[in-house]
């Protein structure tokens, strides 16, 4: 790994990974194909290093720079995990809009197995909410680390969550969830 990176130049850059996402964007779009998604292996998040392939390198070579460093961060974050099983953790929440500021009391599914808070496309569109278009496409895994054929997530929508006294800003992606309006990952368990 080092003589990789010492050979495409990163380690003049000093920060978290050893370079930034202004150097992997810079070198991906003057390497050739094989260098560039070796570089996007190394840049992303181990659990999505099988994201890193021509298409992707394509779709980002494609894109305006601001584009690309976002996509890049985002490649950083683990996948969007959903971990399937019988056993499971309701709490009710309050959901509120940031832009509308549509209240909504919720279920919510608590998934202490998934790396990120989802919310169905279902419930968008049956409430008529406005979302974010990502700039680029977060693959979803299953438990079992195979991809998710049902969807990707493309958009994200920012609400208000308060669960009993506590609130904060989220981000939820949008995607299917099946019976399910909202899932929302482990950490609440730490409130």
């Amino acid at each position: 790994m080092k003589d990789f990176l010492d050979y495409f130049g990163a380690r003049k850059y000093e920060m978290n990974k050893g370079y930034s996402a202004e150097w992997v964007a810079r070198k991906i779009r003057w390497s050739n194909n094989e260098e560039a998604i070796g570089i996007l292996k190394v840049w992303a998040h181990s659990s999505r290093a099988e994201e890193c392939t021509e298409e992707k390198l394509k779709e980002l070579n494609e894109m305006t720079d601001d584009e690309v460093l976002s996509a890049l961060k985002a490649l950083e974050e683990p996948s969007v995990l959903r971990r399937m099983g019988d056993k499971q953790l309701n709490i009710r929440v309050k959901l509120t809009t940031t832009d509308t500021h549509k209240t909504f009391c919720k279920q919510a599914l608590i998934d202490s197995g998934s790396t990120s808070s989802c919310i169905s496309w279902k419930f968008i569109e049956e409430n008529n909410l406005n979302t974010i278009q990502l700039p680029f496409l977060i693959t979803c895994y299953n438990a079992d680390g195979t991809t998710n054929k049902n969807s990707s997530v493309t958009e994200v929508v920012r609400m208000s969550m308060t669960i009993g006294d506590h609130q904060e800003l989220i981000q939820l992606s949008v995607t299917n969830l099946g019976n399910h309006d909202f899932i929302t990952n482990g950490y609440l368990l730490d409130l």
